[in-house]
């Protein structure tokens, strides 16, 4: 699996590459608080990311 992880400009967080994997899924958690989640599966049209612009 192949992630993506953007620190730059102020963007935190995690923007996963589905590839040929079924699904894929992410969390992003801020002093210990849960800020973003999401999942998608493959072929559904969607990304998955966890992206925060503080």
């Amino acid at each position: 699996m192949e992630w993506d992880y953007y620190t730059s400009g102020g963007t935190i967080g995690i923007d996963p590459y589905i590839g040929n994997a079924t699904w894929v899924s992410c969390s992003l958690y801020v002093d210990g608080v849960l800020w973003d989640s999401d999942y998608v599966t493959n072929g559904d049209g969607y990304d998955a990311d966890c992206l925060y612009r503080p």
